[in-house]
């Protein structure tokens, strides 16, 4: 009898109850070279070392009770980012079901590390969007314990080894592309840290009391007058691309706190629309 899942390599979910903590997308065993060409982004040919107090910085440390959620979502975009190279550095594990597992304990790590962020997402945003994060999220995590199970002869040891005109294993492929996907995706949550601290210290700021000092309600008055400008930019048709380099100069000038991401132009815009009972800009196609 023909059996459909011959030669492919096993899946390397856990399986039982509550096992498999951040995969919700169905398993795909890797395509064969004939089947798919890519471009290779290989891992640092030297991995950074695993964090110690001299090495971490206060963002990368431990969760504590002062931590915000910005803080956190950029300390899990950088932990993210060196998903390949821990990838690579369990390599020196000779057998496949460590190296599995140990990938495995810190996709779990961090599923829960990325709590705090997909609860302010919730809250704060469509279902959808807050969806669209976790599914990114379990893409990556799939992808680096899967990549864990494969013979990659290139990290034998932990390290990368260059083959001089051979071509690259499948292994190698697959972490090449999750390097990239790694990249974008903790560029993506370095964003949304800067979209939720903005939008955390300008909501603390409205619920403060009215007696606050002079300077509390100048600061207001100014992020004020920095999102109407912002409503008026978008609602004229302005890209993005656009707003954010005016914005560049005008909070110079006027003395704004800065914007750094399209979101949060975006987000800036619906805010002083929500709160002046205001038609929302639509979104600009050429972001």
């Amino acid at each position: 009898m023909y059996n459909a899942n011959a030669g492919r390599p096993a899946d390397p979910r856990p399986s039982g109850p509550g096992a498999g903590l951040g995969f919700h997308l169905p398993f795909q065993a890797p395509l064969g070279p004939a089947r798919r060409k890519v471009g290779i982004v290989m891992p640092r040919p030297n991995p950074r070392p695993a964090p110690t107090p001299e090495n971490t910085s206060s963002i990368e440390t431990e969760a504590t009770g002062n931590e915000t959620i910005a803080e956190r979502a950029r300390q899990m975009a950088e932990r993210i980012r060196r998903l390949p190279d821990e990838l690579v550095a369990s390599f020196a594990l000779t057998d496949s079901r460590e190296r599995v597992s140990r990938m495995r304990g810190i996709a779990t790590e961090l599923s829960f590390g990325m709590f705090p962020v997909f609860t302010w997402l919730e809250r704060r945003r469509s279902a959808d969007t807050a969806e669209l994060v976790k599914r990114r999220l379990s893409l990556v995590l799939h992808e680096a314990v899967l990549c864990a199970g494969f013979e990659i002869p290139e990290y034998v040891g932990g390290l990368i080894k260059q083959n001089a005109g051979q071509t690259p294993s499948e292994g190698a492929r697959r972490t090449a592309e999750l390097t990239a996907t790694s990249m974008f995706f903790a560029a993506s949550l370095r964003e949304w840290a800067d979209d939720i601290q903005a939008e955390d210290r300008q909501r603390a700021q409205e619920k403060r009391p009215a007696k606050t000092g002079a300077r509390s309600v100048k600061r207001a008055k100014k992020t004020e007058a920095r999102d109407k400008w912002i409503w008026q930019q978008c609602s004229d048709g302005t890209p993005y691309k656009a707003i954010l380099s005016k914005l560049k100069t005008c909070h110079e000038q006027n003395g704004w706190e800065p914007i750094t991401s399209a979101q949060g132009i975006q987000s800036a815009a619906r805010r002083y629309a929500d709160c002046n009972q205001l038609d929302r800009p639509l979104p600009r196609q050429n972001r």
